[in-house]
């Protein structure tokens, strides 16, 4: 089986490489980039998505299946943060039916979790949780406690979409407690329940509860500025909820600013509507409608629906337009001003 990857990986390298604007060569290699700073990292990233659809399109028509799978898993945490969820769902699906053709189940269960995020994204949530049950079914049968653990992660969320409260609750903090123990036993993984648990409270009005899960969270992940960012904005949101914008305030600009670096477009969006929001609610109009117009610029990339939601409010924030009135009078310079016109005529 490695050597026949190992061909597979020489024939893609090969045909892919006019795709990629490389010269097929023997032993080629190219150097790969030097970044200085995480946000050039994530720059480069999204200037390259279009290079992995060529390559599993090239990978694809040449049945080198084993590779999709291989080329499309690695770049999901690229795809979540920079999420282009068309792009995201349609490499999925591809490389869940090579991995299903090639007979590699827990490639197949990790695509299907991944790409339930993209589903429910694009607010097809019933086909997500078909996909996170068939995720879940396999995992039950092969007895892979990770990937269980990872699709009722999932399905939580895809009952939280839904409006399923308890029921998202229920299966969030069962796998909580998998997270945390033997052999499961993940710090990271158990911040992110936390803040799922924490976004669900808060979605259903329940500031208190949600507020000790984002601390904790917040805590545990000081040192992933994705993670710390989002539960501070989270955090935001409940002041938000409970009329304190100052306090708001407060923990979303550092929450932008800890999202900044990180390429995700559509979480910064998000924290710079609710920041114009707070902005707006002290009275500050111009920088608000400034907020909401940055907002929408990003939400144009990441989901259509949402720039469409900001554009009313970015209209209702700019100044009225001056009343145009007839002309005032103006001396007679030389017969210049009786051929300019009223301000009608000039448009």
């Amino acid at each position: 089986m490695d050597a026949d990857h190992g061909h597979q990986r020489r024939a893609t390298a090969h045909a892919l490489a006019p795709a990629m604007g490389l010269q097929p060569a023997r032993n080629h290699r190219p150097p790969p980039p030097g970044f200085s700073t995480e946000d050039g990292a994530w720059t480069w990233l999204s200037t390259h998505l279009g290079a992995l659809e060529a390559a599993v399109t090239a990978a694809q028509e040449r049945r080198l299946l084993l590779l999709i799978p291989q080329l499309v898993h690695p770049a999901w945490p690229a795809l979540y943060r920079l999420r282009p969820l068309e792009l995201w769902l349609d490499l999925h699906t591809r490389a869940v039916a090579a991995a299903s053709s090639c007979g590699q189940p827990e490639e197949e269960r990790a695509l299907l979790t991944c790409g339930a995020i993209a589903l429910r994204g694009l607010g097809e949530t019933g086909v997500a949780v078909r996909w996170v049950r068939i995720a879940l079914e396999s995992a039950t049968l092969d007895e892979d406690q990770h990937s269980r653990a990872e699709a009722l992660y999932q399905l939580a969320l895809c009952h939280a979409a839904n409006g399923e409260t308890t029921l998202a609750i229920e299966l969030m903090t069962l796998v909580l407690d998998l997270r945390e123990t033997a052999p499961l036993a993940d710090t990271h993984a158990s911040a992110l329940c936390r803040l799922a648990l924490g976004e669900i409270h808060l979605a259903s009005g329940q500031p208190e509860p949600a507020r000790g899960y984002l601390t904790r969270a917040a805590r545990a992940e000081a040192g992933d500025r994705f993670s710390l960012g989002r539960a501070l904005a989270l955090t935001g949101q409940i002041h938000a909820q409970q009329g304190q914008h100052d306090a708001a305030e407060g923990f979303l600009r550092p929450a932008l600013e800890a999202l900044e670096a990180t390429g995700a477009a559509a979480h910064l969006a998000g924290v710079q509507e609710s920041l114009g929001e707070a902005t707006l609610r002290q009275g500050r109009l111009r920088e608000a409608r400034r907020l909401f117009e940055v907002a929408r610029v990003r939400y144009r990339h990441t989901d259509a629906r949402a720039a469409g939601r900001m554009a009313p409010r970015i209209r209702a924030l700019r100044p009225p337009a001056m009343p145009i009135g007839p002309a005032p009078d103006v001396p007679n310079l030389g017969g210049f001003a009786s051929s300019s016109g009223t301000a009608a005529d000039r448009g």
